[in-house]
């Protein structure tokens, strides 16, 4: 059965609660996402933290509409660069955790650790016969 199909005397709480939302047209509010928002976080730059953070923008994306996501940054008054239009409904979550929430970004902290990596090079003298005992038969190794 569809929910058209149904008497309103047949649906459940949630259904009952979900259509009265929908038919008084009404957003949610900050209370809504803010239902949403952790205590605390682990310490950044730390597996757990990216996978709390992760977790956490798949919730808001998972529970709100590109719409609703968009109200919200405008509710927590953030610039207008993160609440214009044509973002995507990821930008407008990561915009509310990290803008509105305090929580620093990701794609950052992943940045910066990339940054610290280090590249050596040494070099090896070598005979080609020991040259092609390490790249093997027709260099394939």
């Amino acid at each position: 059965d569809t929910l058209a199909n149904k008497s309103f005397l047949d649906l459940t709480k949630v259904e009952n609660y979900l259509t009265s939302i929908r038919s008084s047209g009404s957003q949610p509010t900050i209370e809504d996402i803010e239902g949403f928002r952790p205590s605390r976080h682990s310490r950044p730059g730390t597996k757990k933290y990216a996978n709390e953070y992760r977790d956490l923008l798949g919730t808001l994306c998972r529970a709100f509409s590109k719409d609703q996501l968009r109200h919200f940054t405008e509710l927590y008054k953030l610039d207008p660069w993160w609440s214009r239009a044509k973002r995507r409904k990821a930008e407008y979550a990561e915009s509310i955790i990290e803008r509105g929430w305090g929580w620093p970004s990701l794609k950052e902290l992943e940045e910066r650790r990339v940054d610290r990596t280090e590249v050596i090079s040494k070099s090896f003298p070598m005979t080609p016969s020991e040259l092609f005992v390490v790249l093997g038969k027709g260099g394939s190794n």
